[in-house]
């Protein structure tokens, strides 16, 4: 059975170590730009997959795949930005855990 979570973070790290398919991505940015850039993976490695926002101070984008993005063996994100938030949608066999 698939789970459907989000996951919030504000800095460069792992978001989840497992396979998953990514349903959206919001960034809102914080002080300054920000941006945020999705990778398969556990490090920032090769060429961000799919998911690549940029937003000026206290502005927000956001990005729906509807058939989602398939992310082999987890997703690590690269934050840019002073105290942005970003919001990633997941659907996997075990969200977050």
């Amino acid at each position: 059975m698939l789970k459907t979570t989000t996951a919030h973070v504000s800095a460069s790290g792992q978001v989840i170590s497992q396979p998953c398919v990514v349903k959206s991505v919001n960034l809102l940015a914080g002080a300054d730009a920000a941006t945020v850039k999705l990778y398969d993976g556990t490090i920032a490695a090769g060429r961000p997959l799919r998911a690549a926002l940029g937003e000026a101070a206290n502005l927000s984008d956001s990005i729906v795949f509807p058939d989602g993005v398939r992310f082999k063996t987890g997703v690590y994100a690269v934050v840019t930005g002073t105290a942005p938030s970003v919001i990633v949608g997941i659907e996997s066999p075990q969200a977050n855990s």
